[in-house]
């Protein structure tokens, strides 16, 4: 999902932590029956992994749950 996000750019994301991140979120939302939008959280981990100094997998994790609104489908 993140092969095609963040082109252009001059600094380098710890990729394999990304998909973690996003892999984990999708396994939770599978665990209590919840759709997500992929594209769009794929997006906000890769948005937060850019704007923390430090980007640690339970940092990022509790980050993107806390958006859960913005990538939760009805």
């Amino acid at each position: 999902m993140l092969s095609n996000m963040g082109g252009g750019h001059s600094q380098v994301y710890p990729r394999a932590l990304c998909e973690r991140v996003v892999d984990q979120i999708k396994a939770e939302a599978q665990i209590v029956g919840t759709r997500i939008d992929e594209a769009t959280l794929a997006t906000i981990v890769l948005s937060l992994c850019k704007n923390l100094k430090t980007p640690f997998e339970e940092n990022l994790l509790i980050l993107a749950r806390v958006r859960r609104p913005e990538y939760t489908r009805l």
